[in-house]
């Protein structure tokens, strides 16, 4: 008969993986709500986003032509303050093309509400670039 103090380390051990397996399990659910959020705001902007919405850094592509960005300014994401404020200057045209307010991404500064932000942009109601009054769609 094993001593039961000898089966705690394997208790641990156990309970660390299945505490490992459901944080990942999580992480991949909301990885995937995010690339969903950001899927359904790229077609409120009238853009496709393609399969690179759902890739982490790829992603970045997509939003940046929704928010009629150039390519190239999304290299001052590797510049260290100036990634910062670009981050929210690049969501504030990103909403706006949205058809929501652009202050919404300073919303991203506070706490569980940064988690809410992109869900309410994505399933609110307002569309995104239209065609003004009198044009032609």
């Amino acid at each position: 008969m094993q001593n039961p103090s000898e089966s705690f380390p394997l208790i641990f051990a156990g309970l660390g993986l299945v505490i490992i397996l459901f944080l990942l399990a999580v992480s991949l659910a909301l990885w995937v709500f995010y690339a969903y959020c950001h899927k359904r705001i790229i077609a409120k902007c009238g853009q496709d986003g393609g399969a690179m919405v759902w890739f982490p850094i790829l992603q970045l592509f997509p939003i940046a032509r929704s928010a009629g960005i150039s390519y190239w300014m999304l290299l001052l994401f590797l510049i260290p303050i100036v990634g910062a404020v670009f981050f929210f200057y690049l969501h504030w045209k990103y909403f706006e093309a949205a058809g929501s307010p652009g202050w919404m991404s300073l919303l991203f500064l506070v706490p569980l509400v940064n988690l809410a932000v992109l869900p309410i942009v994505a399933f609110s109601g307002g569309g995104g670039k239209q065609a003004a009054p009198g044009q032609a769609t």
